[in-house]
């Protein structure tokens, strides 16, 4: 697994441990510290450098010494299109799992296009944070329908809907949900407010930030002032 946000990795990392027998985390990190829990992990490498193209070439270093140990991934996951460019070179005849965020993808570059249609074409899966993330990637690039799913960003492994309302249920009715984001269309914000209001359940709902939807966000609330 290759990651450029460490905390992110190493989060992935864990959740991929429950699962899989052997998982290998190669990360960056601008101290080169993870957190000290690495107890499910069988190999934990941390990179630094001081622009993108230096951790490239680390990546890349570091990728090329578990080829040469003999090291076989049945998966690699990258958490970004451009951490997958190591592992698509290193290890091309490997399974590749792509997570796709969203700013990440709107690149002006012709350059950069062109490695990011490779990287994402090559992937054998692609992951999208939020289903306009995934409208974004499908506007990008094209014929990639069979490959992208949804996966939400979240704070828990509960991800069934009867699950979630059996945890909600335990708070009697009484919810207070606290969301802290720039205000833009792939964040979901407005469809998180009019849910929140037709479920019944979020006692208090507070937003912070900023961005292009602070003013549509104000107007809503303005229709619901209970």
């Amino acid at each position: 697994m290759t990651g450029g946000v460490e905390s992110y990795s190493w989060a992935v990392s864990q959740a991929f441990a429950k699962v899989c027998k052997r998982v290998a985390l190669i990360t960056a990190s601008p101290d080169g510290q993870l957190p000290k829990d690495k107890t499910r992990l069988n190999s934990v490498t941390c990179v630094r450098g001081n622009s993108q193209f230096v951790l490239f070439l680390r990546f890349v270093m570091r990728l090329l010494l578990c080829r040469l140990k003999g090291d076989k991934f049945d998966v690699i996951h990258a958490t970004t299109w451009r951490m997958a460019l190591p592992a698509l070179l290193v290890f091309p005849g490997s399974k590749l799992v792509i997570t796709i965020h969203g700013n990440e993808i709107l690149v002006k570059s012709v350059f950069l296009k062109r490695l990011m249609n490779w990287a994402v074409n090559k992937a054998g899966l692609l992951v999208c944070v939020s289903a306009y993330t995934e409208s974004l990637l499908r506007e990008t690039v094209a014929h990639l329908e069979t490959k992208t799913c949804v996966n939400y960003n979240g704070v828990s492994s509960l991800t069934g809907v009867l699950d979630i309302e059996a945890k909600w249920s335990l708070h009697n009715q009484s919810l207070t949900t606290f969301t802290v984001c720039r205000h833009e269309p792939r964040k979901n914000l407005i469809a998180a407010v009019k849910g929140f209001i037709s479920s019944g359940i979020a006692e208090e709902y507070r937003i912070a930030g900023a961005g292009p939807e602070t003013e549509k966000l104000a107007d809503l609330l303005k229709e619901y002032p209970n």
